[in-house]
């Protein structure tokens, strides 16, 4: 049997500023899926959009299956808080499902924190204020969220999505529709697609780290059955072949 703490970590997972300067052409930022969820604030010189769509200063995000494209043709820099996949529910009651490949301006969820980010002098104040808003929230959460899919998630994390969801609701002790409804409700996906979110997290940090490894001892590493279904995999969440992303390889993605 799985133990269901509440939140025995912070559900922000670390804050990250991001400067996009190329004086030559237009600025892209691409994040892959990696199974979180999260704040973003920025600045920019011209207009920005996220995967063609024009977003407020300040936005939650949800979970990302496709590439996000972060575009403008001036310079941009970006304050991201990346959180734990249950954040958006535990923090704001949201179905994270109606956020999975899109993002809402956060002026719905607390306009106050918009303006104080906004009139906020540099990022080290802006990150702070950030910061302090996720803490205070996480002291004071209103809303009711299953311990059980926190675990979950985490246990399919820390397995690098080689657990399978027909073992953790069985040792959850819960139905199997029960799981996957209230899974999607809380994290923005299934159970099955977030294991292959983080199976293909766990391929692309070892590609990514380890040019002398071959895609197929990447591929065994992080258990997939072989090398094609590996490349079919990272194309569905990059839409690039493993090779072609190591040939795109260059500050301003991650």
């Amino acid at each position: 049997m799985i133990r269901s703490p509440i939140f025995h970590s912070s559900l922000l997972l670390k804050t990250e500023i991001i400067h996009c300067t190329n004086e030559d052409g237009d600025n892209l930022l691409r994040i892959y899926a990696d199974g979180q969820v999260g704040i973003v604030y920025y600045t920019s010189e011209q207009q920005v959009t996220f995967n063609g769509r024009v977003c407020a200063a300040l936005f939650a995000y949800g979970q990302t299956l496709k590439p996000l494209e972060i575009k403008s043709p001036g310079n941009f820099s970006l304050l991201v808080a990346y959180l734990q996949p249950i954040a958006l529910h535990a923090y704001f009651g949201m179905n994270a499902a109606e956020l999975t490949d899109g993002c809402v301006d956060f002026k719905h969820i607390d306009k106050h924190i918009s303006v104080q980010i906004n009139r906020a002098g540099d990022w080290q104040q802006r990150t702070e204020i950030l910061t302090n808003y996720l803490f205070n929230l996480q002291n004071a959460i209103r809303y009711k969220s299953d311990p059980r899919i926190f675990t979950a998630a985490t246990e399919i994390i820390s397995s690098a999505g080689g657990i399978r969801p027909r073992e953790l609701h069985r040792r959850l002790r819960m139905t199997e529709r029960t799981f996957e409804r209230q899974f999607l409700k809380h994290v923005g996906i299934t159970p099955s697609a977030y294991c292959r979110v983080c199976r293909f997290n766990a391929a692309l940090q070892l590609l990514g780290n380890t040019y002398q490894n071959s895609l197929t001892d990447v591929a065994y590493h992080t258990g997939y059955a072989d090398q094609s279904h590996f490349i079919r995999n990272f194309r569905e969440f990059t839409s690039l072949t493993p090779s072609q992303y190591l040939s795109a390889l260059k500050p301003g993605t991650r």
